[in-house]
């Protein structure tokens, strides 16, 4: 019940930063649920600063909205991006040239790789090429473009052209949806671009996605389910989920807490 009810409230977070606002009717009808349950969900996003409840519904806050996406989603399930993000650092060997996505789950990572040695890190975030700083034996190659500011990365023709000219033994990327009948899928076409570039530069695809990413389609598609050969998740994931991904061809790596609850 705790992981539905999170799932939804990001959801229904996400439809609220699309519009800037919802009605409670419009939210019901959206995730099949209660006005109860809406108004609840939304009075909890209401006491974490991330919205504002109105008279009949609820409109993003102006510190939600200024706040970059990937920042807001560094804490949320934090315990799950950690292990998944360990399980993911644990397949870089010394010497790998390895692409590093924009994704929140993927700057958990670098802490578990500071013992690696010869790694070239090629990347088109922010924020990761900012904590590179404090690996100076690692070589950092930069993918410029346009930069999107919600995920403090570059994207479009730009990175594009310069992916490229590149290669990489293994790729490492997060993403916003997941679904059985649909996919890979993004919100942001420009970032598809990408996407569908970065995973052409090697022949090892690692998906990093907690629970929270799954049975959820967003508008831009950029690749059915064997576009990556690996994916980490968490104990949270749906079993019946992760079956069909292996009846896929997908690999799958299901993190377990640390305390075995």
């Amino acid at each position: 019940m705790r992981a539905e009810r999170e799932l939804r409230q990001q959801r229904i977070l996400s439809s609220i930063r699309e519009q800037g606002q919802a009605r409670v009717t419009e939210l019901c009808r959206l995730f099949d649920a209660s006005e109860a349950t809406i108004r609840r969900d939304l009075e909890e996003l209401d006491e974490a600063g991330l919205v504002k409840r109105i008279h009949g519904g609820a409109i993003l806050t102006q510190e939600a909205a200024d706040e970059s996406a990937i920042l807001q989603r560094l804490e949320k399930d934090g315990a799950q991006k950690r292990l998944i993000a360990q399980a993911a650092a644990s397949m870089v060997r010394d010497g790998d040239t390895i692409f590093l996505g924009s994704g929140s789950t993927i700057l958990y990572m670098l802490p578990f790789m500071k013992e690696r040695k010869g790694i070239t890190v090629v990347t088109n975030s922010l924020p990761v090429i900012s904590r590179l700083i404090e690996f100076p034996d690692f070589k950092t190659v930069v993918v410029g473009g346009v930069v999107r500011k919600s995920e403090l990365s570059f994207v479009g023709h730009i990175s594009v052209r310069t992916l490229e000219e590149l290669r990489a033994d293994k790729v490492f990327l997060g993403i916003e949806a997941i679904h059985l009948d649909h996919g890979l899928t993004n919100s942001f076409p420009e970032e598809t671009m990408t996407d569908r570039a970065i995973v052409q530069i090697s022949s090892k695809v690692v998906m990093l996605a907690d629970y929270s990413k799954f049975n959820k389609v967003h508008a831009s598609y950029w690749g059915p389910l064997n576009m990556m050969q690996v994916i980490i998740t968490d104990w949270m994931t749906d079993e019946s989920v992760i079956e069909q991904l292996k009846a896929a061809g997908v690999q799958v790596v299901v993190v377990q807490p640390e305390n075995n609850e």
